[in-house]
């Protein structure tokens, strides 16, 4: 199947209460701040993005082996991948509502998957495509994904992290009917250290656990960020809810570049065109 739900689902643990109202300005200036560390100026002069993934060697037996190709076009709020670690590689792409272009149309949310070349429509499969695209938008982004949510942020217990004293940032990501245009997480909590203003943790629910009894959380950790084009990037993003072992579960960033000059029909179809399908260039060592 390709991005299970499962990616999504991790240990019990306790839960910050996030209080009705406006949020805590202060807990939003922190978010506005952590954005701007990341590379928030770099981010909003990016055309266009490639970036190569590959799975860490602690993944599930289960899970396919090989490189994720993601293309990105932030201004059409698109973002597109390519499974080559699939016997039949898998393909689609995911677009969020965006702003509508200069005398243009407003654009709406949708998703296309394909595998083999072949469209799939499994809504059980473009379920976890569209939470998996939310969650690699987040995981890459970190607040610089965030900032124009107009949500309330609010401040939860600070925590330290491999020595790293961390802000913990709560917030929700608006709920909308079920499907899978609609956004695949719920709420979030972001753990912003105080040294650099980066986020080294994200805690997520989905919401089709979001006020189950027992619902759970996903932590996954950011170390070894690395700075790209005035972006940070993280190297590795590491699943660790639950315990690693068996059930962990990394992508590893090995390549990135930008501005390539692809356009929205380059990636909607069942297969990249030539332009972006070149692998995205190698990290420096």
């Amino acid at each position: 199947m390709g991005w299970p739900l499962a990616l999504l689902a991790g240990c019990a643990a306790p839960w910050p209460e996030v209080p009705a109202g406006p949020g805590s300005p202060s807990a939003g200036e922190r978010l506005r701040e952590s954005a701007q560390a990341h590379g928030l100026a770099a981010w909003r002069q990016v055309r266009d993005l490639s970036l190569d993934l590959q799975r860490g060697s602690d993944r599930q037996p289960t899970a396919a082996a090989g490189r994720l190709q993601l293309r990105w076009l932030p201004a059409a709020g698109l973002l597109a991948w390519q499974d080559l670690g699939l016997a039949q590689p898998l393909q689609g792409w995911r677009r969020w509502a965006a702003p509508a272009p200069a005398g243009g149309t407003r654009v709406g949310p949708a998703l296309r998957l394909w595998q083999a070349g072949a469209a799939i429509d499994d809504p059980a499969r473009l379920r976890a495509a569209a939470q998996q695209a939310d969650l690699l938008r987040l995981l890459l982004l970190g607040p610089v994904a965030l900032l124009d949510n107009g949500q309330p942020v609010n401040w939860a217990e600070p925590a330290t992290l491999d020595g790293r004293r961390c802000d913990q940032l709560t917030l929700d990501l608006p709920s909308a009917p079920d499907g899978p245009d609609g956004p695949g997480i719920s709420r979030l909590a972001l753990f912003i250290d105080r040294d650099q203003g980066l986020m080294r943790r994200l805690r997520l629910m989905s919401i089709a656990e979001q006020g189950q009894a027992g619902a759970m959380a996903a932590t996954w950790d950011l170390p070894e960020p690395i700075t790209l084009h005035g972006q940070q990037w993280p190297r590795l993003c590491q699943r660790v809810a639950p315990a690693r072992g068996a059930g962990a579960h990394s992508w590893q960033l090995v390549g990135l570049d930008r501005n390539r000059g692809f356009q929205p029909a380059d990636l909607e179809a069942s297969r990249f065109s030539a332009i972006a399908a070149a692998p995205a260039a190698a990290l420096p060592a």
